[in-house]
C-alpha cells in the first residue's frame, strides 16, 4: 500500500519533470476544428488539434533515427536497416485530467481524415428526402447487411451545457436489439442506410483535397451514410475505434452529442454485449466504434472482427490500463492493426517507469516494441540515476507526448482558469453513547491485535487485524453499520469446510470494503480480479497463481508464509461488498449524520439551487444517511458500483439537469467516483470518512473542480476527534512525506512492505 499512495502524487510529479527545461515552441501552434464541431475550443485545446493532426499527418523519422544514405541507422541500437521505420502517426495525449481531452479527440476525428482532409460526414436529410430515397435505402439495406440503426434523444435530463439547438438533436447510433437496457432506445422508424453514389461521393473527396484547402478544413461534405461498399471504403481505413473502461462509454455518447453539430451525420457504432455485429466489413464503415477494454480482451483469440480491421485510429482512453506487459488485455491491443495511434491518459506512469513500455510498445515505436532495448537503453539506466538515460528518456517523451496540468500557461495565462477549491477538515464530537461503544469496541479491538504483536502473528491475522479497525471506522459513521455479532474471532482449524468456506468470503469481502488493501502485495498494483488465501490474505488472482505455480510443490503466501494451494483460494463474490441497510433496526441519527445534516440544511436556506456531493466508502452509511434526507425534504439521488449502467447514466444526467425538480445531492460511492464522471453541476463536496488512499479521494474531488465548473468549490471532510480516523489523517500524511525520487525508488521487498504494514496497524489502534 505504500508505495502505491506515494507515487500517485510523486510519480506524477517525476513524469511533469520529463518537461522541464525543454522549450514547446512546436507544439504552441493552433488549430480551429471543421464547423461540425459547435463548442469553441480553448487555446490549450487547439494546441492539442494542431499537435495532433501533425502528429498524424507526419513522414518524419521516429526518434532516435538517422537516414545515412540509403540506410536507417538507430542511434541507440548502434543498428542500420535499409526499410524504412514507419513514422509514429500518433502519441500520447496526457493532459491532467479534466483539461477536456475527450472534446479534442473529437475534434481531431472531424478534423483529420485523410490527408489533411475532414471527415466526409453527410448533413441529416429532410423528412421529403428521406421519403424520395425511401425506395433506394431499402435497396441496400439487404445488399450491405446493415445493423439496426437506433437514436439518442436528448431529454429534459440532459446536461444542462447542451443547447437548445442539441436538445433537438437525434443522432444516430446502431445497437442490437439484445443490449443491455442503458443503451440508446430503438427508433420506431428510421430510414434503414443509403448508398451514395461512388461517382458523388468520389467527388466530393477530389473536391475535399483540391487546391482550396483553408476552406476545406471547415467544409462538411453533404453525402449521405455509406453503409454498404463503396470504392473509397475499400481502399481508405475509414473508422476510428475508442477503447475505454464500460463506465466511461456513455460519457463519450454525451461528448459526441453535446460537441458535434446537429446536422453532422456522424455513424457511431457501440460494440459491446452478447448480441454486437461480428461482421467486420459493417463495422469498418462506421464513422467511430466505441467499446471497453474487456470486450477487446474477450474477443481476442475468438475470431474477434476487431482485429480483422484495418483501422484509421485506435484511441485508449484511460490508457494507463494496459501497463501490465504480461496481461491478455495488453496483448489483445497490441495487436490491433492500425495506420494511427493514441493514448489518452492523465497518469501514464501509474506505479514505476516501466508502466510506459507498454504504452510505447502499442505506438509501435522502434525498437522499443521489443522490450529488452527499452530495459537497456532507458529503464534500467534512469532507475540507476544515469543522467544520459534520463536524457534519452525526456528526448522520447517529448517527442511522443503533449502535457499539460492545471497550473500549465498559454499565452502568458493558465491553461485552464478554475474557481478556487478549498478544503476543510470539519472535528466531529461523539455523542456520549456512541463513544462509550467505541470505546469498548476499541479496548477489545487492541486486546486482539496486541496479542498477535506479542505472538508475532500479526501479519498472519492481517484480516481480523482490518475488520478491527473497518468497525472502528464504521463506528465513527454511525452504529447501526456494525452488527452486534460481529466477531474478530479467527478462522478455526476444526471449522468444516463450508464454515471455513463462508468465513473466507465474508473475509474477502471484508478486506475489500475496508478500502486498505485496494493494491496486491506482489505487483503493487491496483487487485485485478481479487482471491483470499486460507491464510486470509488478498492477491491479484494471476500473481498468486504466478507464486504458486513457480514455488510448487511447497508454496508459501507472500506475506505471512502460511502455505497455500491452488485449490484452497477463493475468489471475490461479484460488485458490492457491504450490505445493505440494516433492515431490523429503527432508524436512527448519529453524530456525523447530524452534522452534516445542518451544513446541508443552511445551505439550502442560503441558496436552494446549489448541488453537493456526500461520499461515503461504505454504501450502507449512504443508505442510512438517505432517511434523513428525506426526512428533511431533500431531492436526492444516487451513484454505487452495485447499480447497472443505465442507473448510473440516469442518474448522472438527472443531477447535472438544471430543472428545478433535479436533485440538488448526490450520494456517491467513492469507489464509483473514479474516471469518467462529469459532476460540475455540485459545487459542495461532502466526504463523510476518510480514505485509506489520498489519491482516491483527490480523484473524487476533481468529478466536480474541472473544465466546466464555474464555482468555488468548496469540500468539508468530516474526521471524528480522537478515532482511528485521526489515525489516518496521521498515515497519510507520513506517506506524502515520503515521497522523493519516484523514478529512482527501488520497489520495496516483501519484508519492508511487511514491516511498513505493522507500524501503520501500529499507528491506527495506538499501540
Amino acid at each position: 500500500m505504500v508505495i502505491n499512495l506515494i507515487q500517485f502524487s510523486k510519480l506524477k510529479t517525476e513524469f511533469d519533470k520529463l518537461f522541464e527545461d525543454l522549450k514547446e515552441d512546436d507544439k504552441t501552434q493552433e488549430m480551429e476544428p471543421v464547423k461540425g464541431i459547435q463548442t469553441v475550443l480553448l487555446p490549450h485545446q487547439k494546441q492539442a488539434l494542431a499537435w495532433m493532426v501533425s502528429r498524424e499527418n507526419s513522414t518524419e523519422l521516429p526518434p532516435f533515427w538517422e537516414q545515412r544514405g540509403n540506410l536507417y541507422y538507430n542511434t541507440l541500437t548502434n543498428f542500420a536497416e535499409k526499410e524504412r521505420p514507419e513514422s509514429i502517426r500518433g502519441g500520447i495525449l496526457a493532459d491532467d485530467m479534466g483539461l477536456g481531452k475527450t472534446l479534442s479527440v473529437i475534434a481531431l476525428i472531424l478534423t483529420n481524415f485523410h490527408d489533411g482532409q475532414p471527415l466526409p460526414t453527410g448533413k441529416v436529410r429532410s423528412e421529403k428526402q428521406k421519403t424520395n430515397s425511401a425506395g433506394k435505402s431499402r435497396n441496400t439495406a439487404s445488399q450491405g447487411q446493415c445493423s439496426e440503426t437506433r437514436e439518442i434523444g436528448n431529454s429534459q435530463e440532459a446536461s444542462a451545457t447542451v443547447s437548445k439547438r442539441q436538445k433537438a438533436r437525434k443522432v444516430k447510433y446502431d445497437f442490437n436489439d439484445s443490449e443491455e437496457e442503458w443503451l440508446p432506445r430503438k427508433t420506431k422508424s428510421s430510414p434503414a442506410c443509403s448508398l451514395v453514389d461512388d461517382d458523388q461521393f468520389a467527388m466530393a473527396l477530389s473536391g475535399a483535397s483540391s487546391g482550396k484547402k483553408k476552406k476545406s478544413k471547415t467544409k462538411i461534405i453533404d453525402k449521405t451514410t455509406v453503409q454498404t461498399h463503396s470504392k473509397c471504403d475499400r481502399k481508405l481505413p475509414r473508422p476510428t475505434l475508442i477503447i475505454c473502461p464500460l463506465s466511461v462509454i456513455s460519457n463519450w455518447i454525451d461528448q459526441f452529442e453535446q460537441h458535434v453539430q446537429a446536422e453532422v451525420d456522424l455513424k457511431i457504432y457501440v460494440y459491446y454485449g452478447p448480441e454486437r455485429s461480428k461482421d467486420p466489413n459493417s463495422l469498418s464503415q462506421q464513422d467511430v466504434v466505441l467499446t471497453s477494454y474487456s470486450t477487446v480482451t474477450h474477443d481476442y483469440g475468438n475470431n474477434s472482427p476487431l482485429h480483422k480491421i484495418k483501422w484509421l485510429r485506435v484511441v485508449l482512453d484511460e490508457g494507463h490500463t494496459i501497463r501490465n506487459p504480461n496481461a491478455k488485455q495488453t496483448k489483445a491491443i497490441h495487436s490491433l492493426d492500425a495506420v494511427r495511434r493514441w493514448v489518452l491518459t492523465g497518469t501514464p506512469i501509474q506505479n514505476s517507469l516501466k508502466d510506459l513500455w507498454s504504452i510505447l510498445s502499442f505506438l509501435k515505436l522502434k525498437p522499443f516494441t521489443d522490450r529488452e532495448w527499452w530495459h537497456r537503453t532507458i529503464q534500467r539506466p534512469v532507475t540507476m540515476g544515469d543522467q544520459g538515460g534520463l536524457r534519452r528518456l525526456q528526448a522520447l517523451v517529448k517527442n511522443i507526448t503533449l502535457r499539460r496540468t492545471k497550473t500549465s500557461k498559454v499565452k502568458g495565462k493558465p491553461v485552464l482558469e478554475l474557481p478556487e477549491r478549498k478544503v476543510y477538515i470539519q472535528y466531529v464530537q461523539l455523542s456520549t453513547e456512541e463513544r462509550q461503544i467505541y470505546q469498548s469496541m476499541q479496548s477489545e479491538g487492541k486486546a486482539i491485535i496486541g496479542r498477535y504483536f506479542n505472538e508475532g502473528t500479526v501479519l498472519t491475522h492481517y484480516a481480523d487485524v482490518l475488520a478491527v479497525l473497518v468497525r472502528l471506522r464504521q463506528l465513527c459513521c454511525h452504529p447501526h453499520l456494525v452488527s452486534s455479532g460481529s466477531s474478530s474471532a479467527s478462522l478455526k482449524a476444526e471449522a468444516t469446510p463450508e464454515e471455513l468456506r463462508e468465513k473466507l468470503i465474508n473475509k474477502i469481502k471484508l478486506v475489500l470494503n475496508s478500502g486498505s488493501d485496494e493494491e496486491c502485495a506482489i505487483c503493487l498494483d491496483s487487485l485485478n480480479n481479487p482471491i483470499i488465501t486460507r491464510c486470509a490474505h488478498v492477491f491479484c488472482k494471476p500473481c498468486i497463481c504466478q507464486v504458486i505455480h513457480s514455488e510448487k510443490p511447497n508454496a508459501k503466501c507472500p506475506l505471512c508464509r502460511s502455505e497455500i494451494h491452488l485449490e484452497h483460494l477463493l475468489e471475490c463474490p461479484e460488485e458490492e461488498f457491504d450490505s445493505g441497510e440494516k433492515k431490523d433496526k429503527k432508524w436512527m441519527s448519529s453524530s456525523k449524520v447530524d452534522a452534516l445534516m445542518c451544513a446541508l440544511i443552511e445551505q439550502r436556506n442560503k441558496d436552494p439551487r446549489v448541488k453537493s456531493i456526500v461520499v461515503s466508502q461504505f454504501t450502507s452509511y449512504l443508505s442510512l444517511i438517505e432517511t434523513a434526507l428525506r426526512e428533511s425534504g431533500f431531492i436526492f439521488t444516487r451513484l454505487d458500483g452495485s447499480m447497472p449502467q443505465k442507473k448510473r447514466t440516469e442518474a448522472i444526467q438527472s443531477f447535472q439537469s438544471t430543472a428545478d425538480d433535479s436533485p440538488t445531492i448526490m450520494l456517491l460511492s467513492l469507489k464509483a467516483g473514479g474516471v469518467g464522471l462529469n459532476l460540475t453541476a455540485a459545487s459542495r463536496v461532502f466526504l463523510m470518512d476518510p480514505a485509506w488512499n489520498p489519491a482516491a479521494e483527490e480523484q473524487c474531488f476533481d468529478r466536480c473542480h474541472r473544465l466546466g465548473q464555474t464555482k468555488d468549490v468548496i469540500i468539508t471532510k468530516y474526521v471524528v476527534k480522537d478515532s482511528v480516523e485521526e489515525n489516518m489523517l496521521k498515515i497519510q500524511s507520513k506517506k506524502r512525506e515520503l515521497a522523493a525520487g519516484a523514478f529512482g525508488t527501488k520497489k520495496p521487498s516483501a519484508s519492508e512492505m511487511k514491516e511498513a504494514r505493522i507500524k501503520e496497524i501500529r499507528t491506527l489502534v495506538d499501540l
